[in-house]
């Protein structure tokens, strides 16, 4: 988003498209929600190849 890192949970993938919910930001020991996306969204749709770092957790 404008450059900068989001870190976020992948919710749905579907080809060549994901949909992510950015997530929260620890901030003094308190979650802070974050809303990187067009609108002051907290989830988009993006190029599942614009994901970079990917880690899978079960």
């Amino acid at each position: 988003v404008d450059g900068e890192s989001v870190k976020v949970e992948i919710i749905a993938l579907e080809g060549e498209v994901a949909l992510v919910r950015a997530l929260p930001k620890l901030k003094d020991g308190v979650l802070i929600p974050q809303f990187p996306f067009p609108e002051r969204m907290s989830s988009a749709q993006v190029l599942a190849k614009s994901l970079t770092e990917v880690r899978i957790y079960r």
